[in-house]
């Protein structure tokens, strides 16, 4: 196998002109969204989230964006999982959306907020019946 440090790729298509980047960046995001789905990226919602215990222990896995509103990035959780719990504790999250096949990476940083019940219960209620079984049982 080739050593680690020799893979490289020369990256040539996903240059950023900030002269071209809009002044809002949700609206930024949901542009390259859009040109990741239009790309054919594969689940191109898919998002790295990393928390922290309140001792600062760090933690990160793979969920799914679920909606982009004007409060930010939207994702669901059990509150019992290790994520809920550590943001229950330190409520601030780092998301990574890696776009490979396009060369776009973009990074968001901020506090999380739980949604409202009701919110909650509407997408739960909307899941297939094994997803909703999949999530009691995690």
């Amino acid at each position: 196998m080739k050593k680690l440090f020799e893979f490289r790729e020369e990256y040539t298509t996903g240059e950023l002109n900030e002269t071209e980047v809009k002044a809002n960046p949700m609206e930024q995001f949901q542009q390259w969204l859009q040109a990741a789905i239009d790309s054919g990226v594969p689940e191109a919602n898919a998002m790295t989230i990393a928390t922290c215990t309140a001792s600062g222990k760090p933690s990160a896995r793979v969920v799914l964006l679920k909606e982009i509103n004007k409060n930010g990035f939207v994702f669901f959780t059990n509150y019992l999982s290790r994520k809920g719990r550590e943001l229950l504790e330190n409520p601030f999250a780092a998301l990574v959306f890696d776009w490979h096949s396009i060369e776009r990476q973009i990074r968001v940083e901020g506090r999380v907020e739980k949604l409202s019940t009701l919110d909650s219960d509407v997408y739960f209620n909307e899941r297939p019946r094994e997803a909703q079984i999949g999530a009691w049982a995690s």
